[in-house]
């Protein structure tokens, strides 16, 4: 049977899928096949199972698996774009490049997760842990940061054009936030001085249940 042939975009050992029949790539590296239906959740779990874990590079574009159990996976320059990951368990998972345009991950748990240079635009993060996420160079335009903990999160070189958040956004201790004096008149980074007066403001404590 024949490899998988796809190219990895960084050092990566070669993919140990099987190709599909008279294919070059894997179910999961051919972008071609379409991943938003009902049965590629159970499909892909065996897949992980049986990588253990490494899911770099994977076309998931439009996945549909809320809740998904992918705590510290090696998700790498996957394309997750248009995917819905609502509640999802993504804790200390590797993501960096991954493209995640337009993602539903409300209420995910992307705590410590690796998230440099990923593209988050038009992401759903509404109440989402981001807590010790690195998002270094991380493209956040249009993202929905509604409710979202991004407590000592690692923003530095992050886009935040458009963003929206409320009083509910955590952002205590996050780093990388801060305005250089040059910047103040830069049209690309508006709203940054209400952000920025969010994450340096002590972190508020819990209403009592």
């Amino acid at each position: 049977m024949a490899t998988c042939q796809h190219r990895y975009g960084r050092p990566h050992a070669a993919c140990p899928h099987a190709a599909a029949e008279g294919a070059s790539f894997c179910l999961w590296h051919n972008a071609r096949v379409r991943k938003h239906d009902a049965y590629v959740p159970a499909v892909l779990a065996a897949a992980d199972r049986a990588a253990n874990g490494e899911l770099d590079g994977f076309r998931l574009a439009g996945l549909l698996w809320p809740g998904a159990p992918l705590p510290g996976r090696h998700l790498r320059d996957a394309d997750l774009r248009d995917a819905v990951l609502d509640g999802a368990d993504l804790a200390g998972a590797d993501l960096t490049g991954a493209v995640l345009r337009r993602t539903s991950l409300k209420r995910a748990a992307l705590g410590r997760a690796a998230l440099a240079g990923a593209s988050l635009v038009g992401a759903n993060l509404l109440d989402a842990d981001l807590r010790g996420a690195n998002l270094r160079g991380a493209d956040l335009t249009g993202a929905c940061l509604l409710g979202a903990d991004l407590r000592e999160a690692d923003l530095t070189g992050a886009i935040l054009i458009d963003v929206r958040w409320n009083d509910r956004t955590r952002l205590a201790a996050a780093v990388g936030l801060a305005l250089d004096p040059a910047d103040e008149d830069d049209d690309t980074r508006p709203g940054m001085s209400p952000l920025l007066a969010l994450a340096q403001r002590p972190d508020r404590e819990e209403p009592a249940l």
